[in-house]
């Protein structure tokens, strides 16, 4: 049987690349010189070009055993005698490949890249320029055949400047632009029912803000049509735009071409034929030749096998890219890193008994042995739920040790806790820790924790082969350096030392939170995720409202997460002024983030549990700061995007999460749906959303006594008593009355008219009917005025 696979990746415009069909045992190749026609044969090859300068398109003809699969995402666990691979075929493949078999994987016109810890192979990807970046250029070799080659570009920019250009090389071509000339689109004439092909390329524009190039076929342009050549005049807007390309090249002979795709921010450019196949061999099971692992023995055994393991979930959780979960067994904790989330949320929560089945690695802390290491696995297909453990959920600690010397720091704390100009001094720095966050590659730095906290290291000038990655442990070697808000390490020499271990989380009190003191910092939060507003998360938490900048994550993966109880875990960064080095206390960034859903949100938030007024301060064994509860009441008086509701008798105080909402009237009969706050005189339901649902009758006000005037038991209330005048004026929105009633003064806000109040004089006696409120907003509990 041969698994075919037809390649679809230029979304709806036409079926540009298309996989031939490959007989049983071909083996596919290109003819050519040079260093592009060598075939990758096995997994080493394959992860080697993944991460070549300049990228070369090459044929691709691997057997390997397949350790795992999951057709539906098109995920393979693939090993042979050079190593264990997870490969993402973006392309897909057929449901006849199963664990345990052999295959060959075959493939020309496929460019390879990096994805997670695996790889992914892309049909016609020459050139990968993606990110949020300055003004970049990449380039890629790829062989192509004489004629009309299909042709895409993919452009994106998220804020400030942009910038696209698109060139190439090749026999008898000097680098150049592509020329107008050489480019055109399939046009179908309706007329004699035949495709011809004209100058120009289709194009559509779409808008968003984003990190990396999104998947455009789920999302709906703004503007399409043609256009001569790659130009980004076309583009609706200047930022949180995307444009893609799409059409044909002309190439004049068979040969290697080499294009140049240069963008700020990301792009990718795609050109060719490509095709890929996968084809099941003779196998046999894996668990026939992989035995299990015995967490703590060390030997001369692979540092690498198929594991399955059971253990009790203590933090599960998405990432930007796949997803994550720290897992107890016996008496150890470890990470269970998943490859591909394929667009699903992790099946299990914490507590859960699992078992997984994946990779195992080994973790290096340094001198620290027979400790437990790192499980890959394809996707959550490879989680079994097998039951529920109640015990209280385990720490996690921090396997990466530190060590001292003479005249040398050796310890990120003791570099953090030098002042600005200390740090200027550049004293020698040695440590060794694990990576929390990594920046983009124009930075050309990472954040590494040891045992004491976390700092920024710059590699600024260092030729590494590939940039640090998250999760795994480095030493470093280098002096301090002032940076820009902290100090920092400015590294001379960085080693690699294996798999690493996250370090336990701080879970910040909230003046912590905004002091500047977690800069670099691995932490923890968790709340209810109210809005999502591009990467921005607005998080409520027990203590309070924070703003939580998600740079990792696509704003369409965020939305997901509205109205669900979450814990973000990531690196913390202060956001700061680069001038004068001033903390702004708004919001809080992370980066390497990873987010668990506690609490899945609601499918209708006005199906949550509801209570009476009169109930609120009721016991309830299942209250809880952050859960959702709905009330029913009738609108007494409104002030900006705060109501109170009565139900005649009992008054409560609704804040609004979204005062563009705040459009409910006095009498209105309103369902509210928020978080209950019984800390003041009068219970609030703190960042709601309300309906209505009729209208009705005010009830009669109840008559205050004035000896009663300034009890808190009558906020909220509507209420009567008598004052007199002492003084009124108009304050642009509403006439401000200034009464005393015996030894009390307080003031009244009304709404109206100038002819309403023209025959009220100083020193008259008024009777006043109106809701007793305090003044400016309900987080100030004083009740003055009504």
């Amino acid at each position: 049987m041969y698994t075919q696979v037809v390649v679809g990746m230029f979304l709806a415009l036409t079926v540009l690349l298309v996989a031939g069909p490959l007989d049983e045992g071909m083996e596919i190749g290109i003819s050519g010189r040079g260093e592009g026609d060598i075939t990758i044969t096995n997994l080493a090859q394959l992860r080697a070009a993944a991460i070549r300068k300049p990228h070369v398109v090459r044929p691709i003809r691997i057997v390997a055993d397949v350790y795992d699969v999951d057709a539906s995402c098109g995920i393979l666990v693939l090993g042979d005698g050079t190593g264990i691979e997870f490969v993402k075929v973006e392309s897909g493949f057929g449901a006849g490949i199963t664990r345990g078999s052999k295959i060959c994987v075959e493939a020309v016109g496929c460019g390879v890249r990096r994805k997670n810890f695996g790889l992914a192979i892309i049909p016609g990807l020459v050139v990968e320029n993606d990110g949020v970046h300055p003004m970049t250029v990449e380039s890629g070799v790829v062989y192509l055949r004489a004629g009309l080659n299909p042709v895409v570009v993919r452009w994106f920019n998220r804020t400030a400047d942009y910038a696209l250009t698109v060139e190439y090389e090749g026999p008898g071509i000097p680098r150049q632009q592509i020329p107008s000339s050489v480019l055109s689109r399939a046009y179908y004439d309706a007329n004699i029912k035949k495709t011809n092909f004209v100058g120009g390329l289709q194009y559509r524009c779409y808008e968003g803000f984003w990190v990396r190039l999104p998947d455009l076929i789920h999302l709906n342009h703004v503007k399409s049509g043609v256009v001569p050549n790659f130009d980004l005049g076309v583009r609706t807007r200047d930022e949180g735009v995307a444009i893609e390309f799409v059409g044909y090249i002309n190439i004049p002979r068979d040969g290697f071409y080499t294009f140049h795709l240069g963008s700020d921010d990301g792009s990718q450019l795609f050109v060719g034929y490509p095709q890929i196949g996968i084809r099941p061999l003779a196998g046999r099971e894996i668990g026939s030749y992989y035995g299990g692992r015995t967490f703590g023995k060390n030997g001369d055994e692979d540092e690498s096998r198929w594991v399955s393991v059971e253990g009790t979930v203590v933090f599960p959780a998405l990432l930007s890219d796949g997803g994550e979960i720290i897992l107890r067994v016996g008496g150890n904790d470890f990470r269970v890193m998943i490859f591909e989330d394929c667009g699903r949320r992790p099946p299990v929560r914490a507590h859960s008994r699992v078992r997984v089945s994946g990779v195992y690695e080994d973790v290096m802390p340094g001198n620290e042995v027979g400790l437990p290491g790192i499980l890959k696995i394809a996707t959550w297909n490879d989680v079994e739920l097998v039951g529920v453990d109640m015990q209280k959920t385990p720490q996690v600690t921090n396997v990466v040790s530190a060590w001292s010397e003479t005249n040398v720091l050796t310890t990120a704390a003791e570099v953090k806790e030098l002042t600005i100009e200390e740090a200027k001094k550049q004293l020698p720095v040695r440590i060794r820790g694990v990576v929390t966050a990594t920046l983009p590659p124009y930075v050309h730095g990472a954040v590494i924790q040891d045992t004491t906290r976390g700092i920024f290291v710059s590699y600024l000038g260092l030729n590494l082969e590939e940039p640090l990655r998250w999760g795994e442990v480095y030493e470093v070697e280098g002096v301090t350096g002032p940076g820009d808000f902290a100090p920092i390490i400015i590294a001379r020499q960085i080693k690699h030392l294996g798999t690493g271990k996250l370090p336990e989380p701080i879970r910040p009190a909230w003046k912590q939170l905004f002091s500047g003191t977690l800069d670099t910092q691995y932490i923890e939060l968790e709340g209810v995720v109210l809005g999502v507003d591009n990467q921005e998360v607005d998080l409520l938490t027990v203590d309070g409202e924070v703003v939580v900048i998600m740079d990792d994550f696509q704003p369409e993966r965020l939305t997901e997460y509205e109205n669900a109880l979450v814990r973000i875990r990531g690196c913390a960064f202060a956001i700061f002024n680069m001038q004068t080095r001033e903390l702004n206390t708004a919001a809080v960034r992370i980066l390497g983030g990873a987010i668990e859903v506690v609490q899945p949100p609601p499918t209708d938030l006005f199906t949550a549990p509801s209570k009476r007024l009169g109930d609120l301060l009721l016991y309830d064994p299942n209250a809880a700061p952050l859960r959702f509860l709905k009330i029913e009441g009738q609108v007494v008086y409104k002030v900006r995007n705060e109501y109170f509701l009565t139900d005649g008798t009992n008054t409560v105080c609704v804040n609004l999460r979204d005062r563009r909402n705040a459009d409910f009237s006095i009498r209105d009969v309103v369902e509210a749906v928020g978080f209950l706050d019984c800390s003041g005189p009068l219970p609030l339901l703190k960042k709601a959303v309300m309906r209505k649902t009729g209208r009705g009758t005010l009830p009669s006000p109840i008559r205050v006594e004035r000896r009663d005037l300034l009890s808190r038991l009558h906020c909220g209330r509507l209420v009567k008593f008598e004052g007199r005048l002492l003084n009124m004026w108009w304050n642009g929105f509403e006439y401000v009355l200034e009464l005393q009633s015996d030894f009390v003064g307080y003031r009244a806000r009304l709404v109206a008219s100038p002819k309403q109040v023209q025959r009220l004089r100083i020193g008259s006696l008024l009777e006043l009917a109106g809701v007793y409120v305090p003044p400016r907003t309900f987080s100030q509990w004083k009740c003055d005025w009504f």
